[in-house]
Order: C-alpha cells, then structure tokens, then sequence
C-alpha cells in the first residue's frame, strides 16, 4: 500500500490502482509510514504532524470494488474528458484519472500515539520499531517499540535507544533531512515493517555492510543530510555511535531504492550465478538518486564480487522517482522517463561498468508517483502519478508504437515551442541592442552639441546657460565647526534637454591651484548612476583644505564625460565600421570654466577681530620700498610691519554693472554700495544686508581685511577702493582679484579720454624711461652707494605708481 499527500491535510492510500482510504488531518501532514506483517488483515499506517505528533490508525485490508478502477464500467468524468479531445482519441487507454471515494478518516485524539517535545523532521518503522528523527537540540534517531504502547497508552513516551546523528561543519535550518531503513532479505514477518523498508540480496547486504550486520540480522539506518548518505548499524557487538559514509553525491537526495541490473546479452554464458538471486540473471544494486540527476549505483562487480559505485546522469530535475525490477522511472515535473540499467561485458578502463537506456513515456506535470507491480495486466506495467493539480492520474509504464507516436508528436511540439520561445528571446535582444543604440545616440548628440557650443563660445560672445541642453554653476561654501570653518565647492549640474542624462555619464572636477613657486593640479569624479531626468538638478560637493584656498587662484573646469561600452571596439564590431578608441578614456564636454580668487573665500569678521584690527596703525605699502632695512635689521622690521595695517587704493573709472545684477539691488543702495556688492557677490557674506561702503572681512587663515569705496575727492567720475591688510601677500591677492572683476565690467567707450592726456601720459613715460636708464649707467659704474640707488629705486618706483591715463 502506497500514499500521496494531497493539499498537505489529505492522505489518500493506494493498494495498487485501488484507493482504499482518505485520511484527513487538522494539521498539515510531514511524513507517513504505511506497515504490513505476515498474515495481518490491517494495514497500521502512522502519520506525523506538522505539530510533532505522530497518529496511529488501522486501516482493514478488504476489498472496494466500487472503488475498482475500470475502464469499461466507469465513465469518463471531469479533466479526463478534456485529454481525451486534446489527444484526439474516443478512449483514453494511457491516462486515467482516480475517482474520489467516500471512505474518509477524521484523525483525532483517540488515533494519537507520540507526542514530542522536540521537531521531528521524519518517521520509518522496521521489526515493530518506531524510528523517529529529531532535530531540537541535536540531531538524533529515536527508537520506540509499537508493542509497548497498548491501546495507543501514551504513559511511556520514552524512547529505548537514542543515535546521535552525525554533523557537517555548518549546520543550517536549510539542511534537507532524510531517513531511511535497509535490511537484509529473509526478514522476519511477523513484525510490522514499513513498505518503505528496502530489502537487499544477502550477497549485496553482506558487501555493503559487512558480515557482522547480515550474521545479528541487524537493520541499518540510512541517514541523509543533503547529498551525503550516512549508513548505522542498529545492532552491533562494539560500542558508540559509528556512523560511516555510504556516498555523497550533487545536491540533495530524493530517494534511495533498489533495482536489478540487467545483463547485456540474455544469451551469455558469464559466470556470475552464484553472485544473484537464484533463477535471475539480473544482478542485484542500490540506486541513490538527487535533486539534480546526479545518480549512484552501488551494485556487485562481475564476476569477483567487489563492490562498484557508478555515477550516472539522469535528466533533470528530479521530483520523484521509483522503481521496479529493472526499470526505473523519474519526474522532472514535467515530464515521466523511464530508464533500464544493462550490465557492460567489457566497461572501459575508469568508466561505468552500466549502460543507461533512457526513453521519454509522457509529458505530464507530476508531483509524485508510484509503479504498481503488484496488478500487472496485459498492458504491462501502471504507474500511479499525483498530478501538479493534486488529481491522481494512472499511466501506461510502457510504451507502444502508438504512445511511441504520440510520445514523438508531443516532443516535437516542444521543439517548435522552444524553437519559437528561442526566436522571441533573440528578438527580445535585438529589441533591447537597438534601444541601447538609439540611447547611445541622444546620449552622443547631446555630448556633440555641448561641445559644438564650447567652441563656439570661445570665438563669439558669451552666450546664456538656456542655450545649452546641460548646463553647470559652481559656488564656494563655508561651514563653521566651531572655531573651525570647512569650504567646499559645489557643482550644480542642470538638464535643460528633453532627454533623460542617462547613466553613462560622469561628472568629473579639475582643480588647478597656483601658487607662488608651483602648480597644483587634482580631480573630483563622480557618476550619475540613476542618470538626470529632464528639468532636474543634481549637486556635487567637493571638498577644498586649506592649501587650495589659500593659493593665488584656483581654476577650475568641469566636464560631462560619456562612458559607454558600445563605443570603441564594440560598436566598430556591431556596426562593422571603424570607429574611435574611446570607451577607456571616455568622451568629455567641457561645461564650465571658473576662476576662484580670494575673494570666493572671504567671510565677516567677528567683533572681537574688528576691534582689535582698528587699533593697529596704517601704514602705506609703498613704505616698505622706500625704507629698506639692513640684513641684520630685517628680523626686527619684518616683526614690527606685521603690527601694522599695510593699505593700497585701487582708482576705478566708470563701470556699467549687468543688467540682471541692477535688479536685484536695492533702490536706495548708491553707486559705491552696488559695485561693492557687486564685488563681493561670489564671497561668503550676505550682499543682500549690506548696507554701508565699508566693512571688515576674514580670509581662510583668520587675517582681517578692510574694505572701503568712495568717490575719488580729486576726480569725481572715478571710484576709489582701499584695502588694508596686515598681510602682504593677503593684500596683494585681493588687489589682482578687484582689478580682474573689475576688467569685466568697466566701459571703455564711455571713457572721455582727450589727446591732450594722451600725450601727457606718454611724455611722463618718455620721462621715467630716461631716469630708468641714467640709473642703469650709475649702477654699472659704481659710482653710487648702496643706499643712493636703494633710494632712487624707490622714488622710481613711487613716480610709476602715480603716473594714471
């Protein structure tokens, strides 16, 4: 008698193609054990629980014959009709499906036999033992006797051996756990023994297992943990747990049956009698199969008697398999094969000593299935298959010309299916290459206008960043941690295109800083891996130390570079076109230039430093010209000079600031307060709240820089700007950063420049060159003191400065 578990709450038990019984459960169904003994008229079947109880029920070994399978006194009823017109046929000889009978046991609290404290994972019965597999805390086998257990008394519910299972070096909740029992033939049959028991030839039993097990008749525990099979002696003379390894194979193991190994010839007079069964010439072996296909047969070698291990592939994957005499048959869920293992008269040389002969029987979704060998007819041998659908089919376990037709018209059909599933896959492909091209191609088309424009831009005026599909701002700011205050240049990266940036651009920095005896030079990458929807922004911080904000100046050029695998060779093989190298260096577009001078860094002072800075005294930097100090002097006057406050002024003429700048000023800010804002727009101060001409500002390293503009009292038309700074080299970069902004936005065609002062400039030239080369011939002649041409440098140098167009 064998089983299915239907929807995990419904045992349906099958003697043959006869359903006897439908037992129901409350609770979801782990395992069951189907036990017979000899002259019993009760099938004792013992179920386990998804809550770890194990039932007990007897089912009576009568007879149904309502529940008779007939293919002449049943009629065709529900999925059976709709194969019998998907095959074209009046009647269906190959496939039939089980009525279901009205015999049903309800398991309830008088049926239940053990209850655990502990998971049991699977249950097997042999010689009235019950052998259960826990797993809380440890793995181990537990032995108890069904005999002592009279009228389902649950008192003793303690087990009389307990083996410890063995342990791989990992162990996991995943692990898949499998037990099983083989014993020798000629078993005792007046105790109840599963019908999941494997029986063994003595000869093969005594090879496997030595002569001790077959001499105490000693049942052995199969005990599998994925793809490793674990063989246990019940009885044995020695002590302790010895586990051995019977094989390991790929995967996790499905089942675990014995099979005959037929002969290659039937005629052949080999000498390997006395190694079978009598009246056989079929040799006798164990089949472990996998998840995988992966197969092991463990059968005798001719005609020595050794032990063989075969590994043989089966097609995959395995759901269910069984066997039956020689023929073995296995599910891939989706199709039935059945193969035959045939003995090799020569194997060669570290090959299999079988042959596999495999045929396709069916195309059919199985689950589960079952060879009935006990109701053998004139069409040969059933197989009772548990369908996807949970229906329980009956196929034909050998095939005739007319299934082998069909078989064949079936699996030609597949071929056309997958041919047509094959050729949708590469349209599919094709599909998804061509909008990578078309992609590549926006993408390209971007990167080609965006340098058109940047060169463009170069040779014609200044252009508006809404004329470019991508454009680029970069601003400095500051963070104060304390005392201590970070900058950070942030790149903000605008898509004005209708096309999506996709995610094979990078956005990438170049930072040049000069200083006043080296050039330095860094980058910053950064890619767009989720690409830049049109319309949106995306911001990149790069971090600047205190080397780069206090060089000279910083340039700094950002570019949008394009990455992608179909440029360079790839695209030259898919297109079959030359086309340039340039997927490892990428493809960039130059998108802003920028030039960062002291005054991006500049902050308002604190009042403790403002009123500090406005006790030193001004001193003019045309001063430390003038009084040059000694060698040994120097020291003193360098410590003394930085006490005091060094100043420049800077003499503006008219300037027209931009329009768009013009507006966001205030209507009451004067002349003197717009440019100064205008000045200070980029700086790290609020514009917006200044109010006054004239205000103190801190650089990166904390040194004070006063700033103020008025009107020129001499000339009214002109502007004047003072700095004061107690650094030089702090003055003098401010100094170069005004005259360079301010170079933007002076007019000189609104300039009134007469030819009266014109000539007036250049004879004060002509003047100052004469006095330059009469200093030459006194240097050359040294004819003067040092002191004399220091002094007369210095007055050259005061007149320079004071001759202005």
């Amino acid at each position: 008698m064998r089983g299915f578990v239907i929807h995990k709450r419904f045992l349906h038990l099958y003697a043959g193609c006869k359903r006897k019984v439908i037992i129901k459960s409350g609770d979801d169904f782990t395992d069951f054990s189907v036990c017979s003994r000899h002259a019993s008229s009760v099938w004792r079947v013992l179920i386990l629980t998804q809550t770890h109880k194990v039932y007990l029920i007897d089912v009576p070994d009568t007879d149904t014959p309502s529940e008779d399978i007939s293919d002449e006194e049943k009629p065709k009823e529900g999925n059976q009709t709709i194969f019998s017109e998907l095959l074209d046929k009046e009647e269906d000889e190959e496939i039939t499906i089980v009525p279901i009978c009205d015999s049903v046991i309800h398991l309830n609290s008088e049926h239940l036999f053990l209850q655990s404290d502990s998971p049991i994972k699977c249950i097997e019965v042999v010689r009235s033992l019950l052998l259960t597999l826990s797993t809380d805390p440890v793995r181990k086998v537990k032995v108890y006797e069904l005999d002592s257990f009279q009228n389902h008394d649950q008192s003793n519910n303690n087990p009389t051996l307990e083996i410890k299972c063995p342990t791989l070096q990992f162990d996991s909740q995943a692990d898949k756990l499998g037990l099983h029992v083989l014993v020798c033939s000629g078993e005792d049959q007046d105790k109840w023994m599963s019908t999941d028991v494997i029986q063994l030839h003595q000869i093969l039993f005594t090879a496997l297992f030595k002569t001790e097990a077959a001499l105490l008749h000693s049942p052995i525990i199969l005990f599998t943990l994925n793809g490793c099979v674990f063989c246990h002696q019940m009885k044995t003379l020695l002590s302790g747990e010895l586990w051995e390894i019977l094989c390991d194979i790929e995967g996790s193991v499905e089942s675990i049956t014995k099979l005959q190994v037929k002969p290659k010839d039937e005629g052949s007079d080999l000498p390997f009698t006395a190694l079978q069964p009598q009246g056989s010439k079929c040799s006798e072996g164990l089949l472990v199969c996998s998840s995988t296909g992966k197969t092991v047969l463990v059968h005798i070698k001719q005609p020595d008697g050794g032990v063989l291990y075969d590994i043989i592939s089966l097609p995959g994957p395995v759901v269910c398999c069984d066997a039956f005499e020689s023929m073995v048959y296995h599910s891939t869920g989706k199709q039935i094969y059945k193969h035959v293992f045939t003995r090799c008269n020569n194997p060669p040389k570290g090959g299999n000593s079988v042959d596999l002969e495999s045929e396709l029987l069916h195309q059919t979704f199985v689950n589960g299935l079952v060879v009935d060998g006990e109701s053998l007819d004139a069409s040969g041998i059933k197989l009772v298959c548990q369908s996807a659908l949970g229906d329980i089919l009956v196929l034909q376990g050998q095939s005739d010309s007319e299934s082998k037709s069909l078989a064949h018209s079936t699996h030609s059909f597949e071929e056309l299916l997958m041919g047509l599933d094959t050729t949708n896959k590469r349209h599919a492909e094709i599909f998804q290459q061509q909008k990578q091209l078309n992609d590549l191609i926006h993408q390209l088309s971007i990167a080609g206008h965006l340098i058109t424009n940047n060169s463009l831009q170069a040779e014609t005026s200044t252009k508006g960043d809404d004329d470019h599909p991508v454009s680029c701002s970069c601003s400095v700011t500051a963070t104060r941690h304390g005392y201590k205050v970070d900058y950070a240049l942030i790149c903000k990266l605008t898509n004005h295109s209708p096309i999506s940036l996709s995610c094979d651009w990078s956005l990438m920095v170049v930072m040049v800083t000069k200083d006043q005896s080296h050039t330095e030079s860094r980058s910053h990458g950064m890619a767009l891996s989720h690409g830049l929807k049109s319309g949106s922004c995306l911001e990149m911080r790069v971090p600047m130390d205190l080397k780069c904000v206090s060089s000279l100046y910083c340039d700094v050029k950002v570019y949008l570079v394009l990455y992608s695998e179909l440029l360079g060779d790839q695209m030259s093989f898919k297109l079959n076109a030359p086309v340039p190298k340039t997927s490892s260096l990428g493809l960039p577009a130059l998108l802003k230039t920028q030039r960062l001078d002291v005054l991006y860094y500049l902050r308002e002072a604190i009042t403790e430093v403002v009123n500090s800075t406005q006790s030193l005294g001004k001193k003019p930097l045309s001063s430390l010209v003038r009084q040059q100090p000694m060698r040994k002097q120097r020291h003193e006057e360098e410590v003394s000079s930085a006490r005091l406050m060094l100043t420049t002024e800077i003499s503006i003429g008219r300037v027209k600031l931009p329009p768009d700048f013009e507006a966001s000023c205030h209507e009451g800010d004067s002349t003197c307060v717009r440019l100064l804002k205008y000045l200070l727009m980029d700086s790290q101060i609020d514009i917006e709240a200044l109010k006054k001409s004239q205000l103190q500002l801190v650089d990166p390293c904390g040194h004070v820089i006063s700033v103020s503009m008025a009107i020129d009292p001499q000339m009214s038309e002109r502007l004047s700007v003072q700095l004061s700074c107690n650094q030089v080299d702090v003055l003098a970069r401010c100094r170069a950063a005004i005259v360079h902004r301010i170079q933007t936005v002076r007019c000189p065609d609104d300039t009134d420049l007469r030819v009266q002062d014109l000539r007036q400039y250049l004879t004060k030239l002509e003047s100052m060159k004469g006095e330059i080369s009469g200093l030459e011939e006194h240097v050359g002649r040294d004819l003067e003191s040092p002191n004399t041409i220091r002094n007369s440098l210095s007055s050259v140098y005061e007149k320079l400065r004071k001759i202005q167009l």
